[in-house]
């Protein structure tokens, strides 16, 4: 777990990113025509940080088992899929997943899509997710031992506003796991997320 210190210097780290756009150094991708340009599809461009290329193991085709946990203390297991590949000229991968969700019988499936980009400067992972039940989520990462950790902020479940960290652990060229823990201070402590995935690849 992260205490407040720590979590808040993290998403302080890209503070200055989020609020002024100023053309990094690599930006160009080595294309002068806009009319031959391209996003390059599933390669990564060298260029886009070696903190990028530890993610991946991200790209391709998943099924996912979550296993979401209910107010009374119960689990229930749901089914979902995910497609990631390199866009953005190879500077960013673009996580697309479908899920069923058991919580919320009206919206039973939605869809959720990650941007991974590597800072320019720290080489830390930042990330903008959205799905299709309205939340919004600015991400930080980074590789603590063989973990990928990320704290997210923003309006997640109905618009409350609190911390979610998100652990990917067991991974393997075939499979990973990921778990969820919150926070509703600011970082300071931590509980479990109700949530957690295991990630078989399927090509």
């Amino acid at each position: 777990m992260m205490n407040r210190t720590r979590t808040l210097a993290i998403l302080a780290s890209f503070s200055p990113l989020l609020l002024t756009f100023q053309t990094p150094a690599w930006a160009g991708n080595g294309q002068t025509s806009l009319e031959a340009a391209t996003d390059k599809g599933d390669v990564r461009d060298p260029r886009a940080g070696e903190a990028l290329a530890k993610l991946d193991f991200l790209v391709g085709d998943w099924s996912i088992k979550s296993t979401y946990s209910q107010a009374d203390g119960s689990t229930v297991e749901s089914q979902a899929k995910m497609n990631s590949r390199y866009t953005m000229g190879g500077f960013a991968i673009e996580a697309e997943s479908i899920h069923a969700f058991p919580r919320d019988p009206a919206n039973n499936i939605f869809v959720s899509t990650h941007i991974f980009m590597a800072h320019p400067k720290t080489e830390r992972i930042a990330a903008i997710a959205i799905n299709t039940l309205g939340n919004r989520k600015f991400n930080d990462g980074e590789f603590i031992e063989n973990d990928f950790v990320v704290v997210a902020s923003g309006e997640m479940f109905g618009g409350s506003d609190h911390l979610e960290l998100t652990r990917y652990t067991n991974i393997s060229d075939s499979r990973f796991e990921t778990r969820s823990e919150i926070s509703e201070d600011g970082g300071a402590t931590w509980r479990d997320g109700g949530y957690s995935a295991v990630y078989t690849r399927v090509k």
